[in-house]
C-alpha cells in the first residue's frame, strides 16, 4: 500500500469496524491496538516482530517493513504518511489518551493539509463528539 492517505482511512476504518480491539494507549497486544498499530495491521508490506500474540506484553511494538528493517511501530507509522518532525514531536492523532473521533477529526485535518497545531486544535474541539 503506497498511498498514505488511504492506509490512514483503512486504519480508522479498521479502529471503527473493531472497537473492542482499538486501544489508543497501547501500541499491540492480545485484546487492540493504536491507531499507528492499526496502521500496521492493514498495511500489506510489513511484519509483526514484536510482540506476537504469545509475547510478554512489556516488548516493544516492533515490526518489519517492506525492506525487512525492523523498525518501532509509531516510528515506521510516522515515516509512512511523511511525519517527519523533530525527536518526540509524535502525529497528535497517535496521542495515547487520543479517543476514536479525535483520531478521526485528527486524520481529517491532516489529510487536508493541517499544521501540527491545526489538527491539536481539530482534535480538542471533537472532544465532544459521539463515537
Amino acid at each position: 500500500m503506497s498511498d498514505p492517505g488511504q492506509l490512514l482511512l483503512d486504519a480508522l476504518e479498521a479502529i471503527k469496524a473493531n472497537p473492542d480491539r482499538h486501544k489508543q494507549d497501547e501500541y499491540r497486544c492480545k485484546t487492540g491496538m493504536c491507531l499507528a498499530g492499526w496502521m500496521a495491521e492493514v498495511a500489506e508490506d510489513v511484519t509483526w516482530v514484536y510482540p506476537l500474540d504469545t509475547s510478554p506484553a512489556h516488548l516493544l511494538p516492533l515490526l518489519k517493513d517492506e525492506n525487512s528493517h525492523m523498525q518501532h511501530v509509531e516510528e515506521w507509522a510516522s515515516r509512512k504518511i511523511g511525519w517527519i518532525a523533530p525527536h518526540l514531536v509524535r502525529f497528535p492523532p497517535f496521542a495515547h489518551d487520543a479517543t476514536v473521533p479525535q483520531i478521526e477529526a485528527g486524520v481529517h485535518a491532516f489529510l487536508e493539509g493541517a499544521t501540527r497545531h491545526e489538527i491539536k486544535k481539530t482534535m480538542e474541539a471533537a472532544v465532544g463528539s459521539m463515537v
